[in-house]
């Protein structure tokens, strides 16, 4: 068995600066929990659209759920433990909230995708092995800058609202979901790679 779970090369913070010519969220700022909390204000100033901001753990285990946070919630949001198990020095990326029409995930080995699925398109949960053009480009050259945090991992593209392609996370494939990629491929190619 071979888990491949390097949490360090799964922090924002890892790789945002090594790929940020390819990041959906390309205008971020890294924040301790407890200080976006005493700075709200200021956050909210630089980077709310209609009083709304991204905010997602730095981690890479989902620590909570990266999310489009309206400044009427964000206290809420911290005091009924949606983010409990964080610590207050923990950091959180805080970016511009934008659209999303689609989301793939592609499984990958180095400079190889093993397999894909669509999860989200246009608002709905999709599920199909199939990915557009685009998004297998986009996923391509995030592969050739030679950031490969494990064995194998997972890369997620999106599209945004005017059809360009972008890097929305990493992730291990030890703990990602495949949704319905191709699972024999999977397999069979891992086991090779084991």
């Amino acid at each position: 068995n071979a888990v491949w779970l390097t949490e360090e090369n799964y922090l924002c913070s890892s790789y945002y600066p090594r790929l940020g010519n390819h990041l959906f969220n390309d205008t971020y700022a890294f924040i301790q929990k407890k200080e976006i909390q005493r700075q709200m204000w200021f956050y909210y100033q630089i980077f709310a659209k209609d009083g709304v901001i991204f905010i997602r753990p730095n981690d890479g285990k989902k620590t909570f759920t990266g999310q489009l946070l309206d400044l009427q919630e964000f206290d809420r949001f911290f005091k009924n433990n949606l983010v409990c198990n964080s610590q207050d020095e923990d950091f959180v990326v805080v970016s511009n909230p934008k659209t999303i029409n689609g989301e793939w995930r592609f499984i990958c080995h180095e400079k190889e995708i093993i397999a894909v699925s669509c999860y989200q398109f246009q608002g709905q949960k999709t599920q199909i092995p199939s990915a557009p053009d685009g998004a297998t480009q986009k996923c391509l050259e995030v592969l050739s800058e030679g950031y490969w945090p494990d064995k194998a991992f997972t890369v997620d593209i999106c599209e945004d609202s005017t059809g360009q392609y972008w890097l929305l996370e990493l992730n291990s494939f030890c703990s990602a979901g495949i949704y319905s990629a191709n699972k024999e491929k999977i397999v069979n190619r891992i086991s090779e790679i084991v």
